[in-house]
């Protein structure tokens, strides 16, 4: 995989062509285009948004998910060391 500098100016590029490609066929001026990049960002900050709860809430769900088998080990760890020292006893 490219390193991440280079994937975002190709990315860039790609952008930047496709703008220049919209603007020609539809035939619209830079301050148009300009409002249709605004509602393009805004959607894109949205969608950023969601993907970083959702990064968060798996991160959080899997922190959980591991305290609770840790204290399932650790409850049954314990039953069998009282076990042992009643035998013991």
């Amino acid at each position: 995989m490219k390193p991440i500098e280079q994937r975002i100016a190709c990315a860039k590029g790609e952008i930047t062509d496709a703008i220049v490609t919209a603007s020609t066929v539809h035939g619209l001026s830079a301050t148009a285009i300009e409002g249709v990049l605004a509602d393009a960002l805004q959607e894109i900050k949205s969608q950023a948004k969601t993907e970083l709860l959702n990064a968060y809430n798996k991160d959080m769900n899997e922190a959980h998910q591991e305290i609770k088998k840790l204290k399932e080990d650790q409850e049954g760890g314990d039953d069998n060391g009282d076990r042992t020292n009643a035998a013991n006893n």
